[in-house]
């Protein structure tokens, strides 16, 4: 198999514990993929929409949805007022924090088969090949 076949593989991989979660918490994937991905301190829909790689109509959707469960909270941002800040409420804090402690739970049951040596190597390999992608993901932005 080649890089890009194991990504794509890697890609379904993950996708279907966070989905097993989503529908726990009566959330599509993508809903729960932007909770994820909102920072402590929030962050501007444009720059969620550009982390998660989907259009703004699909983002302001989901947003939609996660405000009306009391998972999310939007103000307007205080430095342009033409945009919004997206910030989590308690609610989704609280599910955030499951979230992680869920698939933390999933990927050790599926680790059991490593070696604490293996599962080192391989959370280094992750690490690195992520910042690879987002260091040209950065790139071709700029272009």
């Amino acid at each position: 198999m080649n890089l890009a076949e194991l990504i794509i593989n890697l890609h379904s991989n993950t996708l279907s514990p966070i989905r097993h979660i989503a529908k726990k918490y009566s959330l599509s994937g993508s809903q729960l993929l932007c909770i994820t991905n909102i920072p402590p301190n929030g962050i501007s829909q444009t720059k969620l929409a550009k982390l998660l790689s989907i259009d703004l109509s699909t983002l302001s959707r989901n947003l939609s949805k996660l405000i009306d469960m009391d998972m999310l909270i939007k103000s307007n941002n205080q430095y342009d007022n033409r945009s919004y800040k997206i910030l989590l409420t308690q609610k989704g804090e609280n599910l955030y924090k499951v979230v992680f402690n869920s698939l933390e739970n999933y990927l050790e049951i599926e680790s059991l088969l490593l070696d604490s040596e293996e599962y080192e190597l391989m959370l280094d390999s992750i690490i690195k090949l992520n910042w690879l992608l987002l260091k040209k993901k950065s790139h071709n932005a700029s272009m």
